[in-house]
């Protein structure tokens, strides 16, 4: 496993390079005692700067393995335990009832069983701190019973993330830079609001396939889910820490007893809960949720790993303990199928497996998904409809419990809604059917559908967004909005 460029591993990484039009790759394998990383392709266009072994990129949701050892940690040092209740820590979260959130624990949030769901536009790029929208999403309560099924949660990874903090006096950043980074020697791998010069710059495509830089907003709220950066020789230390548990620099880091227990199955991946995420991980015959990875298997091998995927960046962290082996993928475009199609090369070829056209495999997987998506944005590109009301209507500030107001505001444009940090303008779909766009935000659909629920003399009473109903707010009574 040499980094002569002419080895296996440069030519299967510049073939998914060329094939997947991915602006920039890095890649680590580490195996028995040999190590490589190394950089494929450019981490900006302008100018054009080489990727190299020591380029940093976002690795999105693999973040997640690095908040679970930060709980670990804490365990091993006897100040928490995996079922300790949340509210140990925070017994002035309200959450309504019948709910079940009273009971959750730590294992619960770091293995997506706690029946909390999707509510990332509430961190991202949002005006919250993070105790305030964990407050918030905490009033709403679970979406599902807790313990009953997988449900991917971002949010719950932000929760865990301030157990570390109020258990340790340390900001859950230096917790994880002190204790797990430094000691690994990832001295380069970090949380920064903005990647510095040299790093790789994020890449997305526009709707006619273009490959293009974009802007980032900011994930810093969601650092523990999400917002590690990392560089391929860094990632070389940590594939190693996974491979022979807790050891760093010849000292025992981690217990093997706690490592063990992050890799045990502790609520099964069904292919209707998650099709997407079931779908990243190859031909598996399970797929199971541990603390902070995904388990599978690949040719009977025991396969520990997670993918990452953020605006402009992707990432897939695999490690066989058993092989001795260990991959890890990153890209610069997250609209890509570049990092599962090397990975799963890669491992194939680091087992002495017959060779699978891994790139096609993924290719029609992409295919099929940009096809989903083009049949909505169709659907939503049609000519504006004519609204079942006056477009007055519609407009007023409307209120939820925890998402906060919406102001829907009637100018000679049209409808404009506000929420948050967020601004965007309605257009008409069918009846009571608008289709927000212009909201910039690459964790919402464009075009976001607005529905409204009508009244019978024509007036909206409320209206859904993000999933959320938000209730109009009665307007004040001139007595009293003259005072």
């Amino acid at each position: 496993m040499t980094a002569d460029p002419e080895s296996p591993i440069d030519r299967a990484a510049r073939v998914v390079l060329a094939e997947s039009g991915t602006p920039g790759l890095a890649v680590t394998v580490v195996q028995g005692e040999a190590s490589f990383a190394r950089g494929y392709g450019v981490a900006d266009c302008a100018p054009r700067n080489p990727v190299t072994g020591d380029t940093l990129f976002r690795i999105a949701s693999a973040t997640k393995s690095f908040t679970a050892t930060a709980l670990a940690l804490l365990c091993d040092q006897g100040a928490l335990a995996w079922d300790d209740p949340v509210r140990r820590f925070f017994p002035d979260f309200v959450c309504p009832a019948p709910h079940g959130a009273d009971e959750l624990t730590i294992r619960d949030l770091l293995c997506h069983r706690s029946g909390f769901g999707w509510h990332d536009p509430l961190w991202y790029n949002s005006p919250w701190s993070r105790r305030a929208l964990l407050d918030r999403i905490w009033r709403i309560g679970p979406a599902a019973t807790p313990r009953t099924r997988f449900l991917y949660s971002n949010v719950m990874y932000i929760l865990a993330s301030e157990i570390v903090a109020e258990v340790s006096g340390q900001s859950y950043e230096e917790f994880v830079r002190s204790r797990i980074l430094n000691p690994l020697g990832m001295f380069a791998s970090g949380f920064r609001p903005e990647l510095e010069s040299g790093s790789a710059r994020p890449f997305g495509r526009s709707r006619d396939g273009r490959v293009e830089r974009i802007r980032q907003g900011s994930v810093d709220k969601a650092n523990p889910a999400c917002g590690l950066a990392c560089s391929a020789a860094d990632l070389a230390h940590w594939l190693r820490f996974q491979l022979r548990p807790g050891k760093a620099g010849g000292r025992t880091m981690l217990s093997e007893k706690n490592h063990r227990e992050m890799l045990l199955p502790h609520i099964p991946i069904r292919p209707e809960e998650a099709p997407r995420i079931y779908s990243f991980f190859g031909e598996r015959t399970r797929l199971d949720c541990g603390l902070g990875w995904m388990l599978s298997d690949h040719h009977n091998w025991r396969v520990v790993s997670h993918t990452g995927v953020l605006p402009g960046y992707r990432a897939h962290i695999a490690v066989l303990p058993e092989a001795g082996l260990g991959v890890a993928v990153l890209a610069n475009l997250n609209l890509t199928w570049a990092t599962e199609a090397l990975v799963y090369t890669l491992l194939d070829g680091c087992l002495g497996l017959p060779p699978k056209d891994w790139i096609g495999h993924f290719r029609l997987l992409a295919e099929s998904w940009a096809q989903e998506a083009s049949q909505t944005a169709e659907c939503s590109s049609k000519p504006a409809g004519k609204p079942a009301q006056a477009l007055n209507a519609y407009a007023g500030t409307f209120v939820h419990f925890a998402y906060g107001d919406l102001k829907v505001r009637r100018s000679r444009q049209g409808l404009t809604l506000s929420w948050a940090n967020y601004r965007g303008r309605l257009e008409p779909g069918s009846e009571n059917r608008f289709y927000l766009r212009g909201l910039n935000c690459p964790l919402m659909p464009e075009p976001e559908t607005v529905e409204y629920d009508v009244d019978a003399r024509g007036r909206a009473q409320a209206l859904t967004f993000v999933g959320q109903r938000f209730e109009r707010r009665p307007a004040l009574k001139a007595k009293h909005a003259a005072q």
